[in-house]
């Protein structure tokens, strides 16, 4: 008679089981979603910038997060020679073992 019911140790079992089940699929799912973004996107999520293309350059930057007034004029370091299929998610972080990014312009080749 009572094997047809539900024992109270069994409900936990299975409520636990079944979340468990579900945090290992929410984990997969964030896991492939990482794997999936492109380095640009995880340079952009890691640094909280932007990417924008205006005037044949693509800007990087400023920070979401920057506080206080942008750097003032004449801060600029300009690097040359850099390749045409560099990309900011190469260059940031060579450029961040200097110092802290306000905003970076690469030109763009257009085909």
């Amino acid at each position: 008679m009572e094997q047809d019911s539900l024992q109270e140790d069994d409900i936990p079992l299975q409520e636990t089981s079944s979340s468990n089940e579900t945090c290992l699929q929410n984990e997969n799912e964030t896991e492939k979603s990482e794997l999936t973004q492109s380095p640009i996107a995880k340079l952009m999520t890691r640094t909280n910038c932007g990417i924008v293309q205006q005037n044949g350059q693509r800007r990087y930057g400023p920070p979401r997060d920057w506080v206080g007034p942008p750097p003032p004029r004449g801060c600029e370091v300009f690097v040359g020679k850099i390749p045409r299929d560099s990309f900011e998610d190469e260059l940031v972080p060579v450029f961040e073992k200097v110092g802290k990014i306000y905003e970076m312009r690469l030109m763009m080749e257009y085909s």
